[in-house]
């Protein structure tokens, strides 16, 4: 099964996505999920969803997450074992990977690395989402969250007591549910 997801926002290019993984679960459970299922867990109501700018958060804390919660070292932007990391999306300039601990082989969430010089410049780990402001408005906070969710068939904020989001983080959110629910199985 070859998935391609056509990011139309802002003028940007298609996001491929490898099919080496099998996502048949995730786009089941997707079919069965409303946006605020999406954003809150199945079966949340509207209220229990926060949205406060309180929330947002910078790239240096989506990083400290990574290297706090998967023991994975890092080093000016760059992870030191990324290139062994298994390479889940293609999308123009970016490659997008999924940090795995190389003993246990678990991986820790989602990240976008430019790829003509290795940078880390967005990542979704844990429950922190975040992308370099230099390289935001280009569809990559849509993509890590969709990849994410077709990885591991939820989102971590679901784990919570009532989840929440910066208004922003809400919007691509859901800007990322309605792409995953226009997406084309080829």
């Amino acid at each position: 099964m070859h998935l391609h997801i056509h990011l139309y926002q802002n003028g940007n290019g298609m996001l491929k996505i490898a099919n080496k993984f099998d996502y048949s679960a995730a786009l089941e459970e997707l079919k069965i999920l409303s946006e605020t299922d999406f954003l809150g867990g199945p079966g949340r109501d509207a209220d229990d969803i926060e949205i406060d700018p309180l929330y947002a958060g910078s790239l240096a804390d989506a990083l400290e997450a990574l290297a706090s919660d998967g023991d994975i070292v890092l080093k000016e932007g760059k992870g030191l074992n990324q290139d062994a990391w298994p390479q889940i999306g293609d999308q123009d300039e970016f490659v997008f990977k999924t940090p795995t601990d190389p003993t246990y082989g678990v991986a820790y969430g989602v990240v976008a690395i430019k790829r003509d010089n290795g940078l880390i410049v967005g990542a979704y780990t844990g429950c922190s989402l975040a992308v370099d402001r230099a390289h935001q408005g280009r569809g990559i906070g849509t993509s890590l969250i969709m990849l994410r969710f077709l990885c591991d068939q939820s989102l971590p904020l679901w784990e919570h007591d009532k989840p929440g989001y910066s208004p922003q983080g809400a919007l691509v959110h859901r800007l990322a549910y309605e792409e995953l629910q226009s997406l084309q199985v080829e």
